[in-house]
């Protein structure tokens, strides 16, 4: 089973701030999280 790298899959360095993590962390969930995504559960 292959290790998952947070940090890259966040497109934020290894050493970033709280700040920077949570800020990658939002943008990348406003793309892909679950009020965009929810229809795909609605719909199985």
């Amino acid at each position: 089973m292959a290790l998952k790298d947070y940090y890259q899959i966040l497109g934020v360095d290894r050493n970033a701030s709280k700040e920077e993590i949570k800020k990658a962390y939002r943008r990348k969930m406003s793309t892909f999280g679950i009020h965009r995504l929810g229809w795909l559960m609605v719909r199985t």
